[in-house]
């Protein structure tokens, strides 16, 4: 599987302002195909509740670390 994302580490959680400049910024990625590429979010806050079903990828500060394990 392919992933196009964005690494948000600030305080505060992934959220539409986010998820809305990621859908823009995906656009200009070679090799990204709509519909195909999944999108994913790296967020040291996690993500808001509303966008999980939205969003095909999630890690948070715990799984970044336990990938390094």
């Amino acid at each position: 599987m392919i992933f196009a994302g964005s690494i948000k580490w600030l305080g505060t959680p992934f959220d539409h302002h986010d998820l809305a400049e990621l859908t823009r910024g995906v656009a200009s990625v070679p090799g990204f195909v709509p519909h195909e590429t999944a999108l994913a979010a790296v967020s040291l806050a996690d993500i808001e509740r509303t966008l999980a079903d939205t969003i095909d990828l999630v890690w948070n500060a715990a799984d970044v670390l336990s990938a390094w394990s």
